[in-house]
């Protein structure tokens, strides 16, 4: 990366202004700052002969021309003008980057500065869930929700701490199935009734496969019973067909 900026900045003394490199980590940043002036600086020194000429061979393919005379003049021209305004050697990590954009946008939108920049998803999740859960005492149908969850949960014999499934819940809607139906979903959810007849359509249809299942296996069991057959007869015994 180091070398390509190089290549892009030998366009023009002052053209590093106009070149962004990102990097991960602040320390990679300073190592790759590091790295181009500590090419710079040999270069028009006349040293590392063997990537200067990479250097050179790299704006020959391109159509420049540049002797290994002007390579050392640019370099020296360069790290001097780079050196002078050092604060504008554009290498940053990502996340500094888009900090500086919606810095950007926060003051053209005239919103408050006031913010953080959470790059940590799970973090965000937790605080997200929190804030909601703040909202129960004074959010009436909210609170319906959760204890109407919470007791389906009692009832299953689950755990029912709503927060773990909410996070739980949350993972699923960063994953890429979620966002090829994420605008089909906000679009039925919009309406707030939507949830109620959706929960009490499959209710009755949960409660439908139930009860088949249930009279399906009183009708085998009878039939076994019928034709004196007992768990022993079947594979798995008592952990099988029986169980």
């Amino acid at each position: 990366m180091a070398r390509e900026y190089i290549r892009l900045a030998l366009k023009r003394t002052d053209y590093f202004r106009y070149v962004l490199a990102m990097t991960f980590t602040n320390k990679s940043t300073q190592e790759m700052k590091d790295r181009i002036l500590q090419y710079l600086s040999a270069f028009a020194k006349g040293e590392s002969e063997d990537l200067a000429r990479e250097i050179i061979e790299e704006q020959r393919r391109e159509g420049i021309a540049l002797k290994p005379s002007e390579l050392r003049e640019k370099s020296a021209e360069i790290l001097a003008f780079l050196l002078h305004h050092y604060s504008e050697f554009s290498i940053s990590t990502i996340d500094a980057f888009f900090q500086r954009i919606i810095r950007s946008f926060t003051r053209e939108t005239g919103l408050l500065g006031n913010f953080r920049l959470e790059v940590d998803n799970a973090a965000v999740q937790e605080e997200v869930i929190a804030l909601l859960m703040a909202q129960l005492s004074d959010n009436v149908e909210l609170r319906g929700w959760v204890l109407d969850f919470s007791m389906d949960k009692l009832i299953e014999g689950k755990d029912w701490d709503v927060r773990k499934a909410l996070l739980n819940f949350a993972k699923l809607i960063e994953k890429e199935e979620f966002k090829r139906i994420e605008e089909g979903v906000l679009q039925v959810t919009d309406d707030k009734a939507f949830f109620k007849t959706f929960r009490k359509r499959l209710n009755e249809k949960k409660y439908s496969i139930e009860r088949t299942v249930s009279e399906t296996a009183k009708e085998l069991m009878a039939e076994l019973d019928k034709n004196l057959l007992a768990s022993d007869d079947f594979t798995g015994k008592s952990k099988g067909l029986y169980s």
